[in-house]
């Protein structure tokens, strides 16, 4: 997404739950009654609680601060979503949006936590009943609520700062109908790694591993295991349960934990130690002592970590296989973590089995999950599918990573933004108006592309004009043409070297020439030539050709536009005019006076199901109530500074057949082994 700082949006347009206007009504009337209910509901409690002197309870004094909390924080969006039904007008400003959002946020995470408040009242309520009234006194109350609104405010705060921090560009629809953290995040043109950290809910893993041991043989045993994990995890729990009864780890200085681990052993005692290794800070050593014969443990390790974001949009968790029990008897040398290079026992001899459970949930819902290993069916906790279970399959004798790819019904990728302003001078060689369009066609796995570039040469002197075309080797050029001042020449197929002699003998001339080869060291780069482009004159160069999309891991069809389609080019004379050997583009990248536009019709008789793409796109268009056929294109103001990549999710992936005809050429190369070639005059100059 590419903006000047002067292009910032100052308001940004709600969604809604939909754009049918026969809804509308019918919605407002329904969201209307809720609201009215939730507003009476509410407000008769506070003033019911309020007036009755009886109900002044810890009980009813926590109930009073939520149905306070619960009637603010609807009225903060639920007026304004209802006078958008009405109006029809969805827009906010910037600043109405940050406030919607910090009082959002201030009186949901209130309510958690005076829900939290609540809990605890009833537990000492039913488990100290005798002491419920000294427990619970007033000056506990008031600190346990007004602890709930200050987490409220330091949430709110937080969220809504570092939302402020970034900046948003071009694009300005949320896909929500109100602010929230997530949809606003979709519109960012600079990094929300930070906000991203603060959201932890969404993209962190809480792990719990537990290890069941037992030992077998006739003497004490002493055994050593390795966990390893990410450097960015936190440790926050570690237990042990031996026949039943269950120790509780205390985290001591390591020399003095040493000290004590080595005196309990040397004394005959159980004892456990949990410490990072000296060597790496993403490996933990666990060290069991001194476990009697027949004594059954189970060591459990919680900790939890932040989940990496794939380019695809999933979520990775990966359980890796070094997790292999790694053991030895007491007084064996080499017993540190990184020095066990083998297990002992041999892998396919190990006593042990390994099963994972794991428990995924977002408030986003769930759309699928993969994993490299054998799982179970998943399960969904609830119709909504914001909650699901899978677990390895029977019989996994980890020898290998496990790996979990998660993938949500919204995928909230961060984005990067490169701001390239706007240069008030020209370069000094070269004064031209350059617009590139590219018109891309995707039917099932086959993409037909048409890239024109429209070129004026504003210059007082004729030019020769130098681009590059890159394109996959396995890609079929079946139509190169150029309009000139409305005049439309088209290409004939000849040999390279007689190509080339026209061409030049063209240009020797004085006549416009036009010159589209295969590059001499590149298969997948084509170089064209515009020649004598007289002063003022305009030409539109369109290139057509096929190719076969690659299907992705995750069944998206991939269609990559490179970025090296910058014009590269030069005035006549100049040296180094090969495809290869012009590594940068003569006018700077920040500079160049040229607009670049993509449009992407997409159809498959399965439905399409979503696109998504590296850099800004415009909100997708279903061309058809069935979504067989859509439409996407970059959005405004895309400089080009990067590959354009589009992934087109099918509602059914079906793997790409082995072959496509792409018609028959009249004509052939003279030479067998010659290399194609096309060249083309304008008649009219011959003449």
């Amino acid at each position: 997404m590419l903006a000047r700082n002067d292009s910032l949006v100052t308001e940004f347009i709600l969604a809604g739950l939909t754009d049918r206007p026969e809804l509308q009504q019918p919605l407002f009337c329904l969201f209307l009654m809720i609201y009215i209910v939730t507003l009476v509901g509410n407000l008769g409690l506070i003033i019911l609680i309020g007036l009755n002197s009886h109900l002044h309870t810890p009980m009813y004094y926590f109930l009073f601060n939520l149905s306070f909390v619960d009637l603010c924080y609807s009225s903060v969006f639920t007026p304004k979503m209802l006078m958008n039904f009405v109006s029809m007008k969805n827009i906010i400003s910037y600043v109405g949006c940050m406030t919607q959002l910090f009082f959002f946020l201030f009186f949901v995470i209130s309510e958690c936590y005076m829900l939290t408040s609540m809990a605890y009242d009833r537990y000492v309520a039913i488990c100290n009943p005798l002491l419920y009234k000294v427990t619970m006194s007033r000056r506990v109350c008031v600190v346990l609520s007004l602890a709930a609104y200050v987490m409220g405010f330091a949430g709110a705060s937080a969220h809504t700062g570092c939302m402020l921090r970034l900046t948003f560009c071009n694009v300005n629809i949320i896909n929500h109908y109100l602010c929230d953290i997530l949809p606003l995040l979709q519109l960012s043109c600079t990094s929300t790694y930070v906000n991203e950290l603060v959201v932890l809910i969404v993209f962190v893993a809480g792990v719990s591993a537990t290890l069941n041991y037992e030992n077998e043989e006739k003497v004490p045993l002493e055994a050593f295991f390795v966990f390893p994990m990410d450097e960015d995890s936190a440790v926050y729990s570690f237990e042990a349960m031996v026949d039943g009864s269950i120790i509780k780890a205390e985290l001591q200085d390591k020399t003095e934990a040493h000290a004590n681990y080595e005196n309990a052993i040397s004394q005959g005692h159980q004892a456990f130690l949990l410490e990072e290794d000296d060597c790496s800070r993403d490996v933990f050593c666990c060290n069991v002592g001194n476990l009697r014969p027949g004594s059954k443990v189970a060591l459990t390790l919680k900790y939890v970590q932040e989940l990496p974001l794939e380019a695809d949009g999933a979520l990775r968790y990966v359980l890796p296989a070094i997790l292999n029990p790694r053991y030895q008897l007491s007084g064996c040398p080499e017993d540190s973590c990184l020095t066990m290079k083998t297990p002992v026992v041999p892998l396919e001899d190990l006593p042990y089995t390994i099963s994972m459970v794991a428990t995924v949930s977002s408030q986003h819902g769930i759309e699928r999950i993969q994993s490299n290993c054998s799982l179970s069916p998943i399960e969904y906790l609830g119709d909504n599918k914001t909650s699901a279970q899978v677990s390895l399959a029977d019989g996994h004798k980890f020898d290998r990573d496990v790996e979990l790819l998660i993938y949500y019904s919204e995928v909230h990728a961060p984005s990067v933004a490169v701001e390239m302003g706007e240069p008030e001078t020209k370069p000094g060689g070269a004064s031209t108006t350059e617009e590139h369009l590219c018109d891309l066609s995707i039917c099932e796995f086959v993409a037909g592309v048409s890239a024109t570039l429209n070129y004026e040469n504003e210059e007082k002197v004729p030019l020769e004009a130098f681009f590059v075309f890159p394109m996959d080797e396995d890609s079929a050029v079946y139509s190169f043409e150029a309009m000139v001042d409305g005049s439309i020449i088209k290409a004939e197929l000849q040999d390279k070297t007689e190509a080339h002699a026209n061409y030049e003998n063209a240009i020797s001339q004085g006549h416009q020439a036009f010159l589209l080869e295969e590059d001499d060291c590149s298969r997948d780069v084509f170089c064209c030539n515009v020649g004598n482009l007289r002063p003022g004159l305009k030409v539109a160069l369109t290139l057509k050709y096929v190719q076969e999309l690659p299907l992705e891991a995750d069944g998206a069809l991939r269609y990559v536009l490179p970025a090296i389609l910058n014009p590269r080019y030069q005035l006549s004379g100049c040296p180094e005019d090969s495809c290869l050997t012009m590594k940068t583009p003569v006018v700077p990248l920040e500079d160049l006076p040229y607009t670049i536009s993509m449009v992407a019709t997409v159809s498959s008789q399965h439905g399409i199901e979503r696109t998504q793409s590296n850099c800004s796109l415009s909100p997708v268009e279903y061309l058809g109530d069935n979504k067989t056929s859509a439409q996407v294109s970059l959005a405004d103001g895309h400089k080009f500074d990067r590959d354009v990549e589009l992934l087109i999710y099918y509602s059914e992936v079906h793997a790409p057949s082995i072959a496509v005809e792409m018609g028959e050429p009249e004509t052939k190369p003279a030479i067998d082994d010659c290399e194609p070639g096309i060249a083309f005059v304008d008649a009219t100059d011959a003449l």
